[in-house]
Formats: structure tokens, sequence, C-alpha cells
């Protein structure tokens, strides 16, 4: 009996101890991994809006446009102030300074074409071809800091699952032992 009794002490010993790193795993997706994923989605959504505001503007000049043009840009700085708050990893602060960079230059060349007007109620094909060209870089950079991202979730998830599956076939043998 004493040794069932040291068995089942040192199994449960270990279910608590991978509940606990299982706990640890969801914490550091939930607080790390998941936030910056979520931003970098908005910083996207947020930049193909600012074409769209841009050419309304453009097409339409308005009060109205002017302030959802307005609104869109700060928006898109809003979601990259906020997604500059989320990046921690030393390594996402990389691809995370080339967005900043690129969309500091979307947003003034944006800018640019809003204050002058266009030409005859849209865009000259060179102003639109060098902000399609900016929104592109941006979009690019965007694009390596969600891959980056992709990859730290699905470890993370993959984590989860394994420790998961680790309580799981313990505590069914804790309850066979026990049985």
């Amino acid at each position: 009996f004493g040794a069932v009794a040291i068995v089942f002490a040192v199994l449960l010993g270990l279910v608590l101890r991978w509940h606990a790193d299982g706990s640890a795993a969801e914490r550091t997706y939930s607080e790390r991994v998941a936030p910056v994923r979520d931003r970098v989605h908005i910083l996207e959504r947020d930049v193909y809006r600012v074409g769209i505001a841009l050419r309304t503007q453009l097409l339409n000049p308005s009060a109205a446009g002017s302030q959802a043009y307005r609104t869109t840009t700060q928006n898109v700085r809003t979601a990259l102030d906020s997604l500059d708050r989320t990046v921690t990893e030393p390594d996402a602060r990389i691809p995370f300074a080339e967005i900043a960079a690129a969309t500091q230059d979307y947003l003034r060349l944006a800018d640019q074409l809003v204050a002058g007007g266009g030409t005859d109620g849209g865009l000259r094909t060179v102003d639109d071809q060098g902000l399609g060209t900016q929104r592109e870089i941006v979009l690019g950079a965007i694009a390596g800091l969600r891959d980056l991202t992709d990859e730290r979730e699905q470890l993370a998830l993959a984590e989860i699952a394994s420790i998961r599956d680790h309580t799981r076939t313990g505590l069914l043998i804790a309850g066979a032992i026990t049985a």
C-alpha cells in the first residue's frame, strides 16, 4: 500500500506541475502573443481604410470626407502606438521599426495628397502609384511581423495542447490507481 501511495503522490505532483506549466503557457499566449496578433490585424485594416478615405475625399471633397480621412489616419497612428507598446520581444522590434517608418512615410504622403487636393477630382496616376507602392511597403512590413506572430502563436498553442495532454493522461492514470 505504501508503494501505491508514493506512486500516487508523485503522479499527483506531476499533474500539479503540468497544470502550473499549462497556466503559464496560457498566460504567455494571452498576454504576449494574442495582443500582438490582434494589433497587427487592426493596423493592417486601418492602413487599407486610409486609402479608401483618401480617395473618397479626393473624388468628392467635403467637410465630412475630410473628417473621415483625419479619423482614419488618426486610427492608424493609434494602432501603431498600441502595437509599439505591445511588441516587447527583441526579435519583433526590428520588423516593428520597419512598420513604423514605412507607416509614417505612407501617412505623410497621403496627407500631402489630401492637402494638394488631387487633380480633376481624383489622384494623378503618378501619385496613385506612389501611394500604392508605399502602402505595399507598409503591408509587406506588417506581413513580416504577422508571420513571426503566427509562428509564435502556433508554438504557444502546441505547447498548451501538449501540456493538456500530459495533464489528462496523468489524471487518467491517477484515477486508475485509485480505482
